[in-house]
């Protein structure tokens, strides 16, 4: 299966450990992750987005982190991934 992951970005200083660490977390199941935090930087946040709405075109589910609804990225990747018909959607549960 081919998961995309999402969640907040801009504002988290620790973002890129939560993505990676999910990341191999899934692909230890054998999936393939997409994951945005391996993109380069310097891309403003419209190219950002335009390549991830690529990335939920091509995937079977869409797999978002804790902190989602606040970002607005996020959650505009939430609104697509919800009107692709047959894409799975995953929402990591808070771990106390």
């Amino acid at each position: 299966m081919i998961i995309t992951l999402c969640g907040p970005i801009s504002k988290q200083f620790d973002h890129v450990k939560k993505f990676r660490e999910k990341q191999h977390e899934l692909e230890e199941r054998r999936h393939v992750v997409l994951n945005p935090c391996v993109l380069p930087v310097g891309l403003s946040e419209s190219e950002y987005m335009k390549i991830t709405q690529v990335f939920l075109e091509i995937s079977d589910a869409a797999y978002f982190l804790n902190g989602w609804e606040d970002s607005e990225g996020a959650f505009s990747e939430y609104e697509t991934a919800s009107r692709m018909k047959g894409m799975l959607i995953y929402l990591e549960e808070m771990q106390e």
